[in-house]
């Protein structure tokens, strides 16, 4: 019974605008943005995050320690903060927004999780 209310309202959907709103061509370009900035992300978040654990873990590097807590302090900033902040350092024309700054932003803000799985 709880399935109906959303089952008709998805039918309701469909017989008024058809499929038209899921095939236009505005669409697609959401889908290939969302998944090239998923793609970037993940791809900029490993490589920074397992090098900083291979440096870290693997290197006689100075200041193990401070590298450590320096990488894990993003942890304790939300990701709203991240885009807030880097909405209001950049212009609007600059190359840092859009999908570009939002794969930037974003390997910032989640590098941290790839350098704990990495270096556990």
């Amino acid at each position: 019974m709880t399935l109906l209310p959303a089952a008709q309202m998805l039918v309701i959907s469909f017989w008024e605008k058809g499929c038209d709103i899921f095939l236009s061509v505005r669409q697609f370009k959401l889908l290939a943005n969302t998944f090239l900035v998923g793609i970037g992300t993940a791809f900029f978040s490993l490589s920074l995050g397992g090098g900083v654990a291979f440096l870290v873990e693997r290197t006689n590097v100075y200041g193990k320690k401070i590298i450590r807590v320096l990488t894990l302090l993003p942890l304790f900033i939300p990701p709203y903060i991240y885009a807030l902040t880097w909405i209001k350092v950049f212009p609007e024309t600059s190359f840092f927004l859009g999908v570009n700054g939002t794969i930037i932003m974003l390997t910032f803000a989640f590098f941290p999780f790839f350098f704990l799985m990495v270096s556990c």
